[in-house]
């Protein structure tokens, strides 16, 4: 494929990466997926072609999906924190109980005399 690419490169100017968007690409299977997708009939289309900019794509008529053997993965699952605030973590764990318990509070009410409120600020009082 690589040099397929440099030479469209050196003929046409296409960028190797596609970063001027030449090209797009579809994922039609991954060790992580059930299926894979079999294209079974594509057809070029020419969509606009002039000297500056010929646009093509590649219609997917007919495809299929087709079974695969479940894999199996050795996945490595990084660190949810980095290993400084890992150990503030560990340390609040060991102050602080895991499960909340509940405790009941009393509740009192104190009056509280000459509350400054709003109308205490009118004009003239």
């Amino acid at each position: 494929m690589q040099p397929t690419l440099e030479k469209l490169n050196r003929h046409y100017g296409l960028h190797v990466c596609g970063e001027g968007g030449e090209y797009e690409s579809l994922t039609i299977d991954s060790p992580m997926f059930k299926k894979r997708i079999v294209i079974d009939e594509v057809e070029p289309v020419l969509h606009s072609d002039n000297d500056f900019a010929v646009v093509a794509y590649l219609r997917i008529k007919q495809a299929t999906l087709e079974d695969k053997e479940p894999a199996e993965f050795d996945l490595t699952i990084p660190p949810l924190l980095d290993e400084k605030f890992e150990d503030m973590l560990n340390a609040l764990r060991e102050v602080q109980p895991l499960h909340a318990t509940s405790c009941t509070l009393p509740i009192t009410s104190t009056p509280v005399d000459d509350v400054l409120g709003p109308s205490s600020f009118a004009r003239g009082n």
